[in-house]
């Protein structure tokens, strides 16, 4: 997994202008509401990227904790933390210790290889949960994947200097080892030019669902990112809801 650099970390958030954390915290309470037993207000943001999520949820009176691989993702989230004046902390590895809420969104676990990579972190996040607690992971959904992924996307936005910047991604699909090769260029006008590259690695929802009971999950419920209605084939991302086996 390829941290976000500098440049591209800045201007993340402007390339996601249009991404409703509102609502999708939202739909997360709606979940908690349902499903939480243990009664707390703490919660562990799992590839936090720029804090986001973490904000939202702070401003509804959590105790929250983001965690993020990218030391530039995590600096530009404590900037944003410290100008909000919300209590987050932001951490560059996953804590000891047990929370009510654990979330992985924004497809973070797709960048994870098969196998025990991914695994590991699922039972690393199982460890962190508090009985009564619940996990909300935000993944692809494999069916899906082969039939809709872009081969080709690209964004611009401005970024704090003035200048235009433009995201061009390009990815290839190898669909027996259920992964794609993203490569991220970035520039602009004034002569700037980056490029990042990244594997993502997508599952099924029955290869899914069959990791997180390999290390000790249970689902509750499954829906489309971020939506209340029944899971289709066509749906990109979906929601798996969980607690961890005999946390009831």
């Amino acid at each position: 997994m390829t941290p976000f650099g500098e440049r591209y970390s800045s201007l993340y958030d402007a390339f996601y202008a249009g991404k409703d954390y509102e609502k999708e915290i939202d739909l997360v309470l709606s979940l908690w509401d349902r499903h939480g037993r243990s009664g707390g207000k703490t919660a562990l943001d799992y590839g936090c990227g720029t804090g986001r999520h973490c904000e939202q949820l702070a401003r509804q009176c959590w105790t929250v904790t983001g965690v993020d691989s990218s030391p530039d993702m995590l600096a530009l989230a404590r900037e944003r933390a410290k100008k909000t004046e919300l209590p987050i902390a932001f951490l560059d590895h996953t804590p000891d210790g047990a929370t009510d809420l654990v979330l992985s969104l924004f497809s973070v676990l797709n960048y994870l290889p098969h196998g025990e990579p991914l695994l590991a972190a699922l039972k690393r996040l199982r460890l962190c949960l508090k009985p009564g607690g619940i996990a909300i992971f935000d993944v692809w959904n494999g069916s899906a994947v082969p039939f809709q992924f872009a081969s080709y996307r690209e964004r611009s936005a401005p970024g704090s200097d003035g200048a235009l910047y433009t995201r061009q991604s390009v990815a290839e699909l190898d669909w027996i080892q259920q992964k794609l090769e993203i490569r991220i260029d970035l520039s602009s006008r004034n002569g700037f030019s980056a490029s990042e590259n990244h594997t993502m690695y997508y599952q099924t929802p029955r290869e899914f669902l069959a990791n997180l009971r390999a290390a000790e999950w249970e689902c509750l419920d499954m829906l489309p990112a971020y939506r209340e209605a029944p899971v289709s084939p066509t749906d990109y991302n979906l929601l798996y809801v969980c607690r961890g086996v005999g946390h009831a």
